[in-house]
Parts: structure tokens; C-alpha cells; sequence
């Protein structure tokens, strides 16, 4: 995410880069950090590990009148390190269906526990870490019914958001988009909230006809359901942390580009797809250079980057598909006032930095930022020269 606001992340990275044209000792004012609580820990490790998702397998359909998210999770995994009578899970104000273990071609009904965030699955018998499992959850997720403050910090915080969802507003187009970081994917699917966790996954996402839809990794196949709507199946076999989940749906058009044999996209409203190389049309350039610059190819299954209306942020870098806010959407004059290179940049200097290497806990994550906010600078002096 672009968090360029931040201060200390711009100030160290400022001393970096006056350092490396030369030897300078810097001396810096010590920081003091107080609180009034005093067993209260201010440094926050990574959470605890009981349950270690391998794969989720989430099948989702919308109803758009009540903003709800019918949702079957089929998620593969074993106990972390000591073994396990039970599975638990992060799930936001669900309503839960089905708890089942799947054998074979059959579902085992299964005893659980449900607070309204935490769902605690009382597994068959205890398994061991060399031990696989796999529970069936069919579930109903609400997430514009979470209540500020009970089951989330703020408005931005629902994880889902449908745009326009009545279609009444004729000057904004109905969308629909996900925002996981920091601990906002389980207000749409059940998972393991925190960065330290890390899934593949298969997403299958049913739309409206005149709607396309993104998610990570690629798409494997389209079906036509015959009633007006379709359903995308979008896979990725390259595990990734949890909060970079990502789905969006909408009337976009998708210009291809690419990088070697790389599918490089770009999803833009049809108004503002005639400009969208303009906007994007460096981003195969930046692989390059990055892949040159970190010694690593671009290492996901694609590259697509999405602008959406009323996003929460600047821009959000999911695994392979970047959702980035309207102002984004730009004609020729308004690029010429501000491109937003930088963002784009950014953004795609995560998938080295915060996607391929995870900060283990929230605590870290200004690390994320960092390095995606020095890639910034790398891509600047490459492209236009050091001043």
C-alpha cells in the first residue's frame, strides 16, 4: 500500500540515499516511546500458530441488493507445529451453514464454535503437523452489516465493498472490490488473519454477464451459467499471505500488454481505456528493470493492475493484481498534471517486497513500505537520472 504519508519512512530513506554517494556519519535525536499503560507490550510479535491453511478454495456469488457474500470455503491445511483435535479460523459476522471434513467424495458433518469472529471446528480425531485435513464451510458473509467499533475498527475496515450497488447513481459505475491489509479478508472468507500466513488458492467468482473480474494468479477457465451470469475460476499456485487475497468485478475494459511472456493488463473503465498505455504503459519497463535490479524475475503468474471507484487507499498491491484508486482514471491533460508513476512503482516493487518477502508481523510492516517506497527512487534515477 501506498503509504508515502509516513514520515519516518521518507526521512530514513532520504539518509539512505544521501549515504550512498558517500561515507557520512549521521547523528539522529533519539526517539522515546511512552504509554501509559505499562503491561501493555508496544512491539507485537507475530500471532501465535495452531492451524496452517495450505490451500483455500473459496466459490462466491454476490446478492447485490443486500451487499451479501454466499461463500463455500474448502481450505486444506494441518496443525502448525503440535498436533490438533481443532481448526480455528477468522470469520467476521458470518452466518454459518455447513462445518464438514471432506472425504474422498463425501462431507463429515463437524462440531464447531462460533463467537461472530472466531470460528473454532472441532476436527474427527487429533492430527499431527505431518498430518493433512480438509474442512467444508458454507457460509453467508455480511460485511456491510459489521458494526464500527464491535466487529471492526473503521468503515474501511469491511474488507468488501460494493460500489453502486442499486445502480441508482447513473455517474458511477456498479463495482465490486476487496481491501484484505491489514485484517480485512475475513470479513469475506474464513482464513487465518496476519502476515504471517501463507496460502495458495483457487478463487472462483460469479458475475453478471457485463461484468469481468480479477483476482490472483491466472485464469484458468470462464463458464457460462446460462442465466445472465458467469462464473471466473483464478488460480495461483505460488503461496502468498493472506490479506493479499484479492477480487474485483466490474464494467472494465482490459488493454494487454506484456514483459518477455509475462501478461502484463490493465482494467479501466471504457471512458478511460483509450489512455490506459499512457498511464500504465511503463509498468513492463519497471519489470525489467526490478527483475535486473533484484536479481529475481517478476516471480508471480501475471502482472494486472485495476482502477476502482471509491477505493480506501492510494493503491493496494494483491499478489499479481494491484487495485489502485479513480484518480486514476485520467485523460491526456489530467497525466500531463499528475502521472502517478510513482504509485505504479510502488505498488510493484511490493510483489519483491511484501508479497514474495512478508513482514512475519504487523510490528514490521513499515519495512513493506520501505523498500517499496526506495523502489520509488531506483525507478526514478534509472528512468529520468539521479537529480
Amino acid at each position: 500500500m501506498n503509504l508515502k504519508k509516513l514520515v519516518f519512512c521518507q526521512l530514513a530513506f532520504a539518509i539512505l540515499l544521501d549515504a550512498c554517494s558517500f561515507t557520512k556519519k549521521v547523528l539522529l535525536a533519539p526517539v522515546v516511546i511512552k504509554t501509559t499503560n505499562y503491561t501493555s507490550d508496544i512491539y507485537r510479535g507475530s500471532y501465535p500458530k495452531t492451524t496452517d491453511i495450505i490451500n483455500t478454495k473459496l466459490d462466491i456469488s454476490f446478492a447485490w441488493d443486500s451487499a451479501y457474500v454466499y461463500g463455500k470455503a474448502t481450505i486444506q491445511a494441518k496443525p502448525y507445529f503440535y498436533s490438533s483435535k481443532q481448526a480455528i479460523f477468522n470469520a467476521k459476522g458470518f452466518k454459518i451453514n455447513e462445518v464438514s471434513l471432506v472425504q474422498k467424495d463425501d462431507r463429515q458433518p463437524l462440531k464447531y464454535t462460533y463467537d461472530g469472529k472466531l470460528l473454532i471446528i472441532q476436527l474427527d480425531k487429533e492430527y499431527s503437523r505431518d498430518q493433512e485435513y480438509t474442512v467444508f464451510i458454507d457460509y453467508v458473509a455480511m460485511p456491510n452489516k459489521l458494526k464500527i467499533g464491535r466487529d471492526i475498527a473503521s468503515a474501511q475496515d469491511r474488507g468488501l465493498f460494493f460500489i453502486n450497488a442499486d445502480g441508482k447513481d447513473k455517474n458511477k459505475p456498479r463495482q465490486i472490490w476487496s481491501q484484505g491489509e491489514t485484517e480485512c479478508n475475513s470479513s469475506w472468507f474464513p482464513t487465518i488473519d496476519g502476515p504471517q500466513e501463507k496460502m495458495t488458492q483457487e478463487v472462483s467468482i460469479t458475475v453478471p454477464d457485463n461484468m469481468v473480474s480479477l483476482s490472483n494468479g491466472i485464469l484458468d477457465f470462464s463458464s457460462d451459467n446460462g442465466n445472465g451470469t458467469h462464473t471466473d475460476t483464478w488460480r495461483q499456485e505460488k503461496p502468498h499471505s493472506t490479506y493479499l487475497t484479492m477480487i474485483a468485478a466490474g464494467d472494465f475494459v482490459i488493454t494487454k500488454d506484456k514483459w518477455r511472456d509475462l501478461e502484463v493488463s490493465y482494467y479501466m473503465e471504457p471512458k478511460y481505456a483509450p489512455y490506459a498505455r499512457m498511464i500504465f504503459g511503463k509498468t513492463p519497463e519497471m519489470i525489467g528493470f526490478f527483475s535486473e535490479k533484484m536479481g529475481i524475475d517478476f516471480p508471480w503468474d501475471k502482472y494486472s493492475q485495476i482502477v476502482v471507484r471509491d477505493f480506501v487507499s492510494g493503491a493496494m498491491e494483491n499478489t499479481s493484481a494491484t487495485v489502485l484508486f479513480e484518480r486514476m482514471n485520467m485523460d491526456e491533460g489530467q497525466y500531463l498534471d499528475e502521472s502517478y508513476e510513482d504509485i505504479v512503482s510502488h505498488e510493484l516493487f511490493h510483489h519483491w517486497f511484501g508479497d514474495l518477502v512478508t513482514a512475519e508481523s504487523w510490528s514490521n510492516l513499515p519495512l513493506n513500505e520501505s523498500f517499496a517506497t526506495y523502489g520509488e527512487y531506483l525507478w526514478d534515477e534509472y528512468k529520468y537520472g539521479r537529480d
